[in-house]
């Protein structure tokens, strides 16, 4: 049992000394008003309780701090983000690393954002639900919910509505089987966030949808980039086009032999405007698009502006 503690505390220290020793780097890339204090005691508190977690390389927990403080998301019990534990086969031998997923509540807080979003609203629908939808020139969803207890095979459409000022709604609903088509594209499709948070991931799978017809901000590009990472195991690259001369040149001045995308990747980081993504291989990333727009009857609310 000794050992076994003195291996916990060494593993804790481990990580503390790197946070402490990436510090000024992580507030370097933080927002304003970003209290890294705070990130670091909830890093440590969901390591601690997590033996998996506490297993992962301290590298990977700085890159997950990193895209915490670029975001301005927190881990915790409010679902924001989550640091998954993932053991990346990559690298030989084999190591855990801690990959980062983004919450339906993180996606929401990161869209509430936009001064022209007024309102996020999602929810589940049930089997013992009442439910009817219309598509069309006149579209609109009717849902009451019945008495059930919420069970996860149960779940039989989930749907996301976003209010924007000046009036007009952006919506998006999916049926169990389109829900079922994006979790097979997840890296996570079989691990736990999805086995216990069903319902979340769902209402977070029509919230991701929604997003690619809102206002967008610089966050949320940086989210869906994060976010195809975990899909595809690809990382995915932001830079300013402003910059973009200077990324070329120093390109170009290399030698053929180490001139595309990994050296883009090498010379250009996040930008804070009109981001684009570079993926790191010659693979192209595609997505299928069966988003259904409708309008609201009865829903359930995320979050709502003042």
């Amino acid at each position: 049992m000794s050992n076994i503690l003195a291996a916990h505390s060494a593993k804790v220290k481990s990580l503390v000394d790197e946070i402490e020793s990436n510090r000024k780097f992580i507030n370097q890339v933080a927002t304003t008003g970003f209290d890294l204090r705070r990130l670091k005691g909830l890093v440590l508190a969901t390591a601690t309780r997590t033996p998996e977690l506490l297993q992962c390389t301290p590298n990977s927990w700085i890159k997950f701090m990193i895209q915490c403080a670029e975001l301005n998301l927190f881990p915790g019990p409010m679902g924001h983000i989550y640091p998954v534990p993932f053991k990346n086969n990559k690298v030989n031998p084999a190591v855990k690393e801690v990959q980062t997923i983004i919450g339906y509540k993180g996606y929401t807080d990161l869209m509430m954002r936009h001064p022209s979003v007024l309102s996020v609203n999602g929810a589940c629908v049930y089997e013992q639900d009442e439910f009817e939808y219309e598509l069309g020139t006149s579209p609109f969803i009717r849902h009451k919910k019945g008495d059930h207890d919420y069970a996860s095979k149960d779940v039989t459409h989930a749907y996301c509505i976003v209010s924007l000022k000046g009036g007009g709604h952006v919506i998006t609903i999916h049926t169990r089987k389109e829900i079922e088509h994006y979790r097979s594209k997840s890296a996570q499709r079989d691990g736990n966030i999805w086995r216990d948070n069903y319902a979340p991931m769902a209402v977070k799978t029509t919230v991701r949808q929604v997003v690619k017809f809102c206002p967008t901000t610089p966050e949320l590009v940086r989210a869906e980039a994060l976010e195809m990472e975990a899909e595809t195991g690809i990382d995915v690259v932001l830079w300013d086009p402003s910059s973009a001369e200077d990324v070329v040149e120093a390109v170009e001045a290399l030698p053929n032999k180490e001139r595309g995308v990994s050296a883009l990747k090498a010379k250009v980081g996040a930008g804070n405007s009109e981001e684009v993504y570079v993926p790191s291989s010659n693979e192209a990333i595609g997505r299928e698009h069966e988003d259904r727009a409708v309008y609201p009857d009865d829903q359930l609310p995320l979050e709502d502006k003042d």
